[in-house]
């Protein structure tokens, strides 16, 4: 439970720290680093496990619409996971 919760506070940190640069490096730049966080996080969630690209979409695009951005296809989702 302890690595769990250690996990969560990187990818938190991860956010933020891309949330700081996100006028320095480009909104285009930003959101795409963005979903490779949540997507690594995800990942690595599901511990080496088949990732159900559905709810990886789910949750990226949930993550992402918290922040005011626009929600990926389920096409980029299967790029990310190949």
């Amino acid at each position: 439970m302890l690595w769990e919760a250690e996990r969560k506070i990187d990818m938190n940190y991860k956010l933020h720290c891309l949330e700081a640069v996100r006028d320095d490096i480009g909104e285009k730049r930003y959101r795409t680093s963005l979903i490779q966080v949540i997507a690594n996080y995800y990942e690595e969630a599901y511990g080496g496990k088949k990732v159900n690209k559905s709810s990886m979409l789910t949750f990226i695009n949930l993550m992402l619409t918290s922040r005011g951005l626009e929600e990926i296809s389920y096409s980029y989702v299967k790029k990310l996971v190949a």
